[in-house]
């Protein structure tokens, strides 16, 4: 289903398995959660970890979607604006979750960059509301991260204020001044922390990435 409801029941993994499946133009390698035992790479102990393992779809199908999941993120219209980096293509899907006991589930995947892509994530908050709001703001983040190897401190404060006022927390215990002035880092980390206090509060449990 692309909009709509109906039983069907997902795991994270196989929604990060989707992303994967969808940035590869119809393949995947199998999940796995080592890298060595014992010095030995994951790879040479299970071959199959290794293996291509290709979907029913035809490689052509995946261009329209592709484009609109970039589109999600990047488009005038598109429903992740919050998602999207200056040096990152992302392309992503948000999705919201109804849940007839509380406040709704915010979801999001995505896979970056758009061509020769190196992660696929899937992210889930519970009782997170819009996919938009929450969920797509944390993966891209974390894409950041992977890729960069850093994240932008201007835009890192700017999300984390956001979700944090999304979700009616007080991010900021005290009046700091602004992270971006040297000699100033302690607030920055001050926000870190009681951003880790903020995604425990809104319980943001479910976050998997998926190297491609």
């Amino acid at each position: 289903l692309g909009i709509g409801q109906d039983a069907i029941l997902m795991t994270p993994i196989q929604m990060a398995n989707i992303a994967a499946i969808i940035a590869n133009r119809g393949y995947y390698k199998l999940p796995h959660i080592i890298k060595k035992i014992n010095n030995i790479p994951a790879i040479e102990i299970n071959k199959d970890f290794n293996t291509k393992k290709y979907c029913s779809i035809e490689p052509k199908y995946f261009k329209p979607v592709i484009y609109g999941m970039q589109t999600a993120v990047e488009g005038k219209y598109g429903t992740a604006p919050k998602a999207k980096i200056s040096d990152i293509t992302i392309c992503g899907k948000t999705g919201t979750a109804q849940n007839p006991h509380g406040d709704d589930h915010s979801i999001f995947i995505a896979f970056s960059p758009k061509n020769n892509p190196q992660i696929a994530i899937a992210v889930y908050v519970e009782n997170g509301g819009w996919g938009s709001d929450i969920a797509a703001p944390i993966a891209s983040l974390c894409i950041e991260k992977y890729i960069n190897r850093s994240i932008d401190l201007r835009r890192e404060i700017d999300l984390i204020e956001e979700i944090a006022r999304l979700i009616g927390y007080d991010l900021f215990d005290e009046i700091i001044p602004n992270p971006l002035i040297p000699g100033k880092l302690s607030s920055h980390q001050t926000a870190i922390r009681n951003l880790k206090n903020s995604f425990i509060y809104a319980g943001f449990n479910e976050v998997l990435t998926y190297s491609l």
